[in-house]
């Protein structure tokens, strides 16, 4: 016997756990026909799959004739999944089941593609997202660099909090000139970007051909939507990273930011160069290029995102500007409203924050029965030649 058989005359699921998050490119399923008695298969079904157990995605579904001698059935796509549920909604004779699952791909790096942030950079051409942009051979630059003779960190800002299993990094040696490298560091994972924890460190020796370092996260381990590696020590003249790799047990469901990509306007903007509202919801938190919203010089204003929908809110998240590498323009005093309608605003929370040319996030957990469409920043106080936002997360049902 090695085939599953749901019991008779009932319809049901069976689901395949792969124990971590895979990019799929094929899943093939083989129907049953229960031995010699021919008396059982799975005739109508589902399949789908999910990334946490809980929220799940329907990829495929058909209809299937009785055969003594079933074959493959194969579904191609490009799929992401540590779940895969095949459901049977109608059988054959005394009931449905299935003899096998097949899933082909590989295990997905969490990290690649996402946004990144560094405590400074040599200059924009080395910024932080060429640590998750997949490329390792430094013929073009495609690593991150610390200015000459400093110490600092990278970070990179997963899609959503993951109970991670390893993160592996990768060492430079600056192109051709071979003279830069990480060579003491720490790795700490955060849920929220404010508080973090330290999970492994080490010593490197300079090399032209640097191996990955990879580290096994405990399994006690804190889930964690940030990975930051701190680079302590330094090879030469600086010190920097290649490309930074985790991959995932398992994402926790309910993790979307609701601003992402949404309209945002502003009471009005710094336009010499064009500093728009637009970039507080671009996803986009580098500030390597224009990618934050600034208020016209020594004025104090807001910007306001609109969900486009009412949503039920548990959180919203701000992260101030430094105005990149000229470090002379942040919030200060803000206060955040937020409406259902665009006309009534109730306000749900103010602060004031110190300048830091490595701002964090600000979070805001909200009290249960707050609804809302429009989301408003008001900005009372600035540093120095003015103030602005880099980003707002939003989140809830």
């Amino acid at each position: 016997i090695d085939f599953w058989l749901l019991p008779s005359h009932t319809t049901g699921w069976v689901q395949g756990d792969l124990e971590s998050i895979h990019d799929l490119r094929e899943i093939h399923w083989l129907n049953t026909h229960n031995r010699r008695f021919n008396d059982r298969a799975t005739s109508e079904w589902r399949l789908a799959i999910s990334v946490n157990g809980v929220d799940f995605e329907e990829i495929a579904s058909g209809d299937e004739e009785f055969s003594p001698t079933p074959e493959f059935v194969r579904i191609e796509g490009s799929f992401t999944a540590r779940y895969i549920r095949f459901y049977v909604d109608g059988y054959h004779g005394n009931g449905g089941g299935v003899n096998e699952i097949r899933a082909y791909g590989k295990e997905k790096n969490v990290a690649l593609g996402q946004t990144s942030t560094a405590s400074e950079s040599l200059n924009p051409s080395f910024g932080p997202e060429l640590v998750v942009d997949g490329s390792t051979d430094e013929v073009e630059i495609d690593y991150w660099l610390l200015p000459d003779g400093t110490t600092g960190w990278v970070q990179v800002e997963l899609d959503a909090q993951h109970q991670l299993a390893r993160i592996r990094w990768l060492n430079t040696h600056n192109g051709e000139d071979y003279d830069r490298a990480a060579t003491e560091w720490r790795l700490a994972i955060s849920a929220d970007g404010l508080g973090f924890q330290e999970i492994a460190s080490g010593t490197e020796e300079f090399s032209p051909e640097p191996e990955w370092v990879t580290v096994e996260v405990p399994e006690e381990a804190d889930a964690a939507r940030f990975i930051r590696l701190y680079v302590d020590g330094y090879y030469g003249l600086g010190g920097g990273v290649n490309e930074i790799e985790a991959y995932s047990r398992l994402a926790s469901p309910g993790a979307t930011n609701l601003a992402l990509g949404k309209p945002a306007v502003a009471s009005a903007y710094f336009s010499s160069p064009a500093h728009p509202p637009e970039h507080v919801t671009d996803g986009s938190v580098s500030e390597q290029g224009i990618d934050f919203w600034l208020l016209p010089s020594h004025t104090t204003g807001w910007v306001e995102v609109d969900l486009e929908e009412v949503y039920s809110l548990s959180e919203i998240r701000w992260l101030n500007t430094r105005n990149r590498s000229f470090h002379d323009r942040a919030t200060t005093d803000w206060r955040i409203s937020v409406s259902p309608n665009g006309t009534n605003y109730i306000e749900v929370a103010s602060g004031t924050e110190e300048f830091s040319p490595t701002p964090a996030w600000v979070p805001v957990v909200l009290e249960e029965g707050v609804e809302a469409r429009y989301i408003r920043f008001h900005v009372d106080g600035y540093y120095h030649r003015g103030g602005g936002i880099n980003e707002i997360e939003v989140y809830g049902e």
